[in-house]
């Protein structure tokens, strides 16, 4: 709990540290709701690395697709960025004949 000092608010080290965790886990990509859980089950008594373990897993699953999804788009903005056609239908023939030389059906 903060304390007031001069107007200001000050905040004990317990609590410095829980907000450096949240702010971690924050920048690792987990939401607010994702820390709280792991929050409640370490205070329930499991232990934080099989929560964290189980959460990373997953995390990593989901910025794999994240990767995988941007480096589609940049190479898309590649080929966008070559464009040479003189209108958007055109455009439209040579993107379709672009994604069906990637994958072919």
């Amino acid at each position: 709990m903060a304390r007031r000092v001069a107007g200001g608010r000050r905040y004990d080290v317990c609590a410095l540290k829980q907000l450096e965790f949240i702010a971690y886990a924050k920048r690792a990509g987990f939401s607010l709701a994702q820390i709280q859980a792991v929050q409640d089950g370490a205070s329930c008594g499991k232990p934080p690395a099989l929560l964290w373990r189980d959460l990373a897993k997953e995390k990593a699953a989901e910025l794999d697709q994240v990767i995988v999804r941007a480096q589609e788009a940049k190479r898309r903005l590649v080929v966008l960025s070559r464009c040479r056609c003189r209108n958007l239908a055109e455009c439209g023939d040579r993107l379709r004949n672009e994604a069906e030389n990637v994958n072919p059906a």
